[in-house]
């Protein structure tokens, strides 16, 4: 279990545009990418995990005390994918509405959203929607690149786990605030 750190200088920011704006979708970053052939989606769910477990901050929640400070901490569960059935018609509108959708810092426990969009038995659109606070879009393009890294070893018959780094960004946050 990790400690509970204060929010990094940039976080603050984003945690008050939250808190002022909290139905505002504005710093919501979705990445959405088609996925054709025959998609094992337990395995890639098994590979999500692993960039969880790994990346830490996608598992981030949120604690305002008493005195309005803010802290976070990376003990959030892993919530497996929304799966469902969806016409080609109606990927888009979907898409937008997903990514449309506020977070609410303050009160939740999931600030990364996953969806499996099938299309037929062979086409599905995965979709990833957080809030800028969790990560950014080189943070998001990296996510994308592990997992599909990972989705390949499952397929290949390895479960290897991924490489964790030697510095986390609890460590970063630390080192900024001079703890």
């Amino acid at each position: 279990m990790l400690k509970e750190i204060n929010l990094s200088i940039q976080q603050k920011s984003l945690w008050l545009h939250n808190v002022l704006n909290p139905s505002s979708d504005s710093l919501n970053i979705g990445l959405a990418f088609r996925m054709k052939g025959k998609i094992d989606q337990q395995l890639f769910i098994y590979a999500l995990k692993d960039v969880f477990e790994k990346n830490v901050a996608l598992k981030t929640i949120f604690r305002e005390d008493d005195k309005s400070n803010v802290f976070q901490n990376f003990n959030g569960n892993f919530h497996e994918p929304i799966t469902l059935w969806i016409s080609e018609e109606n990927i888009y509108g979907y898409l937008v509405n997903e990514y449309s959708k506020p977070f609410n810092l303050k009160n939740s426990n999931i600030n990364v959203r996953t969806y499996f969009l099938n299309i037929n038995e062979t086409e599905c659109v995965f979709l990833i929607v957080s809030h800028h606070i969790i990560f950014d879009f080189f943070s998001a393009r990296l996510l994308v690149k592990e997992l599909l890294q990972q989705y390949k070893k499952y397929l290949s018959g390895h479960s290897d786990f991924l490489v964790y780094p030697d510095y986390s960004f609890a460590s970063f946050v630390e080192k900024q605030q001079g703890v």
